[in-house]
């Protein structure tokens, strides 16, 4: 189940700015021999996410991203990181303590 709120301004001029949230939580249970169950939560927030309007293109912004839950038999797991919109196709990704930067475009990444 996920839910958000998004908001949308400067709608009447070639860039538009985008704020908000998104939450999603997800419970999963298997059956049979190997009967598993997990459970995870997710948040996005969303802050002053310029897109270009004609192009499609994020210009700048960040998103921040907190992953956690549970897997029987495996135990809790806990992520977070965060995306920052560089402008020119490309962004710096963190996910806990390790930075990329990343081409948006191709996929292509280095680690920084």
């Amino acid at each position: 189940t996920g839910s958000g709120n998004l908001d949308v301004s400067s709608v009447n001029t070639e860039t538009c700015t985008v704020n908000g949230l998104f939450k999603r939580t997800s419970d999963v249970e298997t059956k049979g021999v190997r009967a598993k169950q997990s459970t995870s939560h997710t948040t996005i927030d969303f802050s002053n996410i310029k897109v270009n309007k004609s192009t499609e293109e994020i210009l700048s912004g960040t998103a921040t991203v907190n992953i956690s839950g549970n897997l029987s038999g495996k135990g809790n797991f806990e992520y977070s990181g965060s995306i920052v919109f560089n402008g020119e196709g490309m962004a710096t990704i963190t996910i806990n303590d390790s930075s990329y930067s990343v081409n948006l475009q191709t996929g292509d990444y280095t680690a920084l």
